[in-house]
């Protein structure tokens, strides 16, 4: 048993410990309380400037919340409510400020003035839990972070004393029975239903993580009322600490994606964002990403925050320190599953980037320089690749890989290339050829083949055209290069049409090329220049053939005004009295004696017999 006491057992048991005469409670918190207080002065007075900054910032804070709140009373007199930065600025304001500033400022706080911090922290968050949580999880809530800060404060004040361990184990009774009411409230339909009306929209897993914590935070504070009765302390205290902190670490977290989700829509919609064509042209996609990366540091400060929260979990994670760190032989490549991991995620941020750097060149950068269209396309693709190749090399460099190490991959690539990859090559370049000689750009109107539509996107193998009939065919790149491609909107968007009409072969010619001028004439969507040209084309078989070409300005426009101009034909000639005749055809029917044989289908026809 010595080793189970040295090694588990760091304090005598409650019983034990209350017999003997411990200090007066008045007194230790006395002792406790100065010693802490000159500390905390003794800090303040350290950094002195640190702080002087901290509070002149906090000022300009004030002042901006006094205009988010004047901006917050115009949005809700005229476009209803408003989000909960603009309902409560000050709040907002102060609890970010306190989470971010003293971090910022002053990397090594003092405990007494964390402890102010957290006090201030969790008043602000039990104010603003009913803006993001529904009514029936508002009172636990609020009491877990109560009994949070009443852990924090005896952790500062009684420490190990017996006082310390009593209360620990009363707050950690106290927390199995708000932990419990807090998920018996978040299984009500009624407050998931209250959730979703307010807006609170919390992420899945946020939601899934908080349940299981609710669920199985309250035995593990069992666990650590027993290990303080038993006299176990330091694992008791990890335990209880640990519980209340995560729960409270969670809180948190929901509670800053619900703020930072209500700010980027406040922002998109502002007048000065809106200045930004990506912003005004696409707010659902800038929320939606931004929110994204923010909830994906959110998970990685959480799981950071874990060893902070459970020091007994050390051992784990070294076991899965030595574990990512092992070495896993490649060949002549000595890699680690770390390196691989590395390596993948440098690839997803260099794509990403990549996908960014590109959207964001296209929409206010490039649109914005007096640069055509061709080369603003011919720009960020170029970027779009540099990013790319920069990210992959910046990947083999975050997984410990060196060029010279990458010779057989080289190789090996080399020969696929060689074997399978040559079309995929192919494409490649003629991707970067059409880029920059420009034969057709995105957008163009362009038929190759059996294809005839519009270019949506030139992409790295394939081309994306969308038909007149709405489909889209993706076609390689290669194609467009080595086959013959109908540019329609190279130079400019112009179209010819030409109709043929027949007339009656009563009809005089010369009338019916004025009739036929004078109808397309000042047509709307018909330019003036080329103007007009009605030809005699042909006499044919039924009719007088001629010919009206006219030039329509928008290639696109192309059909309606085809359309209006045959009306427009159609009734000239009719008003004009010019008929437009059907296909004759003459039938001689020959009159045959009654008596004689009839024909036969096929053969020799015998001649009629002459009169002697």
């Amino acid at each position: 048993m010595p080793g189970l006491r040295t090694g588990v057992l760091s304090a005598p048991p409650v019983w034990q410990q209350l017999q003997a005469a411990p200090e007066s409670l008045p007194a230790l918190l006395a002792r406790n309380f100065t010693g802490l207080f000159a500390a905390t002065g003794d800090y303040l007075e350290k950094h002195a400037e640190a702080l002087l900054l901290f509070a002149l910032i906090a000022g300009g804070l004030f002042a901006l919340a006094l205009q988010l709140r004047r901006m917050g009373r115009l949005a809700g007199a005229s476009a209803g409510v408003p989000g909960i930065a603009l309902r409560r600025p000050f709040l907002v304001l102060a609890m970010l400020w306190l989470l971010l500033g003293l971090r910022l400022l002053l990397p090594e706080v003092d405990p007494g003035l964390d402890l102010l911090r957290a006090c201030l922290v969790m008043s602000i968050l039990a104010a603003l839990l009913p803006e993001f949580v529904a009514r029936e999880a508002v009172a636990p809530l609020r009491g877990l972070l109560a009994v949070t800060f009443m852990v924090m404060a005896e952790r500062a004040l009684l420490n190990d004393a017996l006082y310390g361990r009593l209360l620990s184990m009363l707050l950690a009774a106290g927390g199995i029975w708000l932990l419990r009411r807090l998920h018996t409230a978040l299984l009500l339909p009624s407050a998931q239903s209250a959730t979703a009306d307010a807006g609170a929209d919390i992420p899945r897993l946020l939601r899934v993580v908080t349940l299981g914590v609710t669920r199985y935070a309250p035995p593990i504070l069992a666990v650590g009322i027993l290990a303080e009765v038993l006299g176990a302390e330091s694992y008791g205290n990890q335990l209880v600490s640990g519980a209340l902190y995560l729960t409270t670490a969670l809180v948190a977290c929901i509670a800053a994606d619900m703020l930072v989700k209500d700010v980027l829509v406040q922002t998109v919609h502002s007048p000065v964002a809106n200045w930004l064509r990506a912003v005004r042209n696409h707010p659902e996609q800038v929320v939606r990403y931004s929110l994204l990366v923010f909830r994906v540091l959110l998970v990685i400060g959480f799981v950071a925050f874990l060893p902070v929260a459970l020091p007994m979990l050390a051992p784990l994670w070294a076991v899965i320190g030595r574990a990512v760190a092992a070495p896993l032989a490649l060949g002549s490549i000595g890699l680690s599953f770390g390196d691989l991991i590395a390596f993948v995620v440098s690839v997803v941020l260099a794509v990403n980037a990549a996908r960014l750097m590109r959207f964001l060149l296209q929409e206010d950068v490039v649109s914005r320089l007096p640069v055509s269209a061709t080369t603003a396309s011919a720009v960020t693709r170029l970027a779009y690749y540099g990013i790319m190749v920069a990210g992959v090399l910046f990947a083999f460099a975050a997984a410990g890989l060196e060029l010279s190490q990458l010779t057989m991959v080289v190789s090996a690539l080399g020969v696929g290339i060689g074997f399978g990859l040559q079309d995929v090559v192919r494409n490649f370049v003629s991707g970067l050829v059409i880029a920059f000689e420009h034969p057709f750009r995105e957008g163009d109107l362009i038929a190759t083949g059996q294809i005839t539509g519009r270019l949506q996107e030139i992409g790295l193998r394939t081309s994306r055209i969308r038909t007149v009939d709405g489909a889209e065919v993706m076609v390689p790149n290669a194609t467009l290069t080595s086959t013959d491609v109908t540019n329609w909107t190279l130079s400019d968007r112009t179209r010819r049409i030409e109709i043929i009409i027949g007339v009656d072969y009563d009809s005089d010619p010369r009338r019916v090329i004025e009739v036929l001028r004078e109808s397309v004439v000042g047509q709307p969507g018909l330019l003036s220049r080329p103007a007009p040209l009605v030809l005699f084309r042909n006499f044919a078989a039924s009719a007088l053939e001629f010919s009206v070409s006219v030039w329509t300005a928008d290639i696109d426009d192309r059909l309606e005004v085809e359309s209006e101009a045959r009306l427009r034909i159609f009734s000239a000639l009719r008003a004009a009295g010019i008929g437009i005749p059907f296909p004759q055809l003459d039938l001689h029917v020959l009159d045959v004696p009654p008596g004689t044989p009839a024909a036969k289908p096929s053969g020799p026809q015998s001649p009629p017999p002459v009169a002697g």
